[in-house]
């Protein structure tokens, strides 16, 4: 039996988060076709392990960590390493390169090098390699001066040059053991999700024989009961929706905003999924809203209640503010016969713009003007609403691919 080991920073069966969703239904794919699945969880807090199933706390030291990697790779001897973590780990590539194990890096555009939403600023002023040590800072320090950041660059890009006629795997240089996009240098494919993100790879000197372009699908269980939540006919009040993490950069507060803004006479819902009312943001998000009772906030849902969820939306709102790879909610709302519309952040944006809309910007103001627009085209959106999807493909497909590659 064929084995792969991935690796990734949330148990693919307690989070809601895209990536750890796109992992489950990997693993399910994988696994009807004979293939031995294990994952190392990259996380600080573990839960009870389980057959197949390995924590490593990234606070541990290096040198425990190291051993327990080889530990695990020793034991379960995989014939392949699928790398969906965005975590700083390149002692784990020089362990996976010493054994000789091919390794596929995953690319998300908002856990590399474009967080924060510096991908404009990253592309226009990138001049080495993505991989090395300039980009990574400037486009962690955005502010800072000009000369001074590529100064600094300079001379780390020579010290790592350097480094690399000593120690070509990278392991023991202290500069470059907080450069995560030195785990692409060595994979044996890059795995991307947007054509996006693999523009931005071949900007930067990356073969394009290297990269993989994949579409982020769903498993067949998911996709078949988000096409059965297609065939629902909505009524009653307009109803928009969001589901997913409840923080700044996902803009869920823009749309708090929009709805504060619009007249009290327009009659309409915005449900949110995904408060932690624990958290100060989702707190303040509660205080901003608790006088307009239009807005629903609710904590996050199971994943397998949100076809259901989305079964009730006519209007699907994905406001995001930084770039990034999917949300996987975008494909998982238009399946289930949602109109989506979202921000110029997203991912797979020729997707959205085929089934749904792209907002001029990313405002409040704006976002106020597509819910009074939707709630006065309301009949015209329910009625011509996409009921069928000839090319959507199941994580099985794309299992399939990955496995020629």
């Amino acid at each position: 039996m064929k084995k792969i080991l991935h690796i990734t920073e949330w148990h693919i069966s307690t989070s809601y988060g895209g990536t750890e969703v796109y992992l489950d239904a990997l693993c399910t794919a994988l696994s009807s076709r004979n293939i031995k699945n294990s994952v190392i969880i990259w996380n600080e807090t573990a839960t009870p392990e389980e057959p197949g199933v390995y924590y490593i706390n990234p606070r541990d030291s290096e040198e425990y960590n190291r051993i327990l990697i080889a530990e695990i790779l020793q034991k379960e001897k995989p014939e392949k390493i699928f790398i969906h973590s965005s975590y700083e780990n390149v002692f784990l590539i020089a362990e996976i390169i010493k054994y000789k194990i091919p390794y596929y890096y995953f690319f998300h555009t908002h856990s590399g090098l474009c967080n924060q939403g510096n991908f404009r600023f990253l592309d226009k002023y990138s001049c080495t390699d993505l991989f090395q040590p300039l980009k990574c800072t400037i486009c962690r320090r955005p502010k800072e001066n000009i000369v001074i950041g590529f100064l600094k660059v300079i001379i780390l890009d020579i010290l790592l040059r350097l480094s690399l006629r000593k120690n070509p795997l990278l392991c023991q240089n202290k500069i470059v053991s907080r450069q995560k996009e030195n785990m692409i240098c060595y994979a044996e494919k890059v795995i991307v999700f947007t054509s996006q993100d693999r523009n931005l790879l071949i900007k930067n000197r990356i073969k394009a024989e290297k990269i993989l372009c994949l579409p982020q699908e769903l498993s067949k269980s998911r996709l078949s009961e988000c096409l059965k939540q297609s065939q629902n006919e909505r009524t009653g009040i307009p109803r928009f929706g969001y589901i997913g993490r409840c923080c700044e950069t996902k803009g869920v507060k823009i749309l708090v905003e929009a709805v504060i803004k619009m007249s009290r006479d327009i009659d309409f819902e915005l449900e949110i999924y995904g408060c932690k009312f624990s958290n100060p943001f989702c707190e303040d998000l509660r205080k901003i809203s608790q006088d307009d009772p239009r807005i629903k906030l609710y904590e996050s849902i199971p994943p397998e209640m949100v076809p259901e969820k989305l079964g009730n939306f006519d209007v699907f709102c994905i406001p995001s503010t930084i770039y990034e790879t999917g949300p996987l909610t975008l494909r998982e709302s238009v399946y289930s016969g949602c109109y989506v519309v979202g921000s110029d952040k997203i991912g797979q944006i020729d997707f959205l713009k085929k089934y749904g809309q792209v907002i001029e910007q990313n405002t409040p103001e704006c976002w106020k003007n597509i819910f009074e627009r939707c709630v006065r085209d309301i009949e015209f959106i329910r009625v011509n609403r996409r009921r069928e999807f000839p090319d959507a493909l199941s994580m099985d497909a794309l299992a399939e691919q990955l496995l020629k590659s």
